[in-house]
């Protein structure tokens, strides 16, 4: 008599099911890591968008001064709203020194791949009234620095 296979045994279904697991455990981190990466990549984006807006200012500006505050260069963004954080929805680091001769736009991201810190100490001695800012292992920036 001939028996005749239908299915599959317990066997190879449990181990197809450690095998998919496995494969699970190893891509996860790759894919919960996309959204954080998605919103730094628009955060250094809006960055470099501000940061030629606020050329642009300076160029048609008759005394060649950098705009005092983010809501200044609204008319160099659709519907005359300067980008927002993606994550937050708050302004992004905006900062004018007292001589109106540095300005430095930021951003805070998620992950340090992206980051410019060291950017940023070089920066803080030009401007000596810049905000204090350090990176740490949950403040990691993103900067744009422009100096006359």
């Amino acid at each position: 008599m001939k028996k005749s296979r239908l299915g599959f045994t317990l066997i190879e279904l449990l181990i197809v099911i450690v095998i998919m697991g496995i494969l699970s455990v190893a891509f996860l981190p790759t894919v919960l890591s996309g959204p954080k990466k998605a919103r730094d990549a628009r955060r250094i984006s809006d960055v470099n968008s501000i940061a030629q807006a606020v050329q642009s200012f300076n160029l048609e500006s008759s005394t060649g001064a950098y705009p005092t505050t983010l809501s200044d260069l609204g008319k160099y963004f659709t519907n005359n709203q300067t980008p927002k954080d993606p994550g937050t929805s708050a302004d992004y680091i905006f900062f004018v020194n007292a001589t109106n001769k540095c300005l430095i736009v930021g951003a805070k991201l998620e992950s340090a791949e992206k980051a410019n810190s060291d950017a940023l100490a070089s920066a803080t001695t030009d401007c000596t009234a810049a905000p204090a800012v350090t990176t740490s292992a949950n403040k990691i920036y993103y900067y744009q620095y422009i100096r006359q």
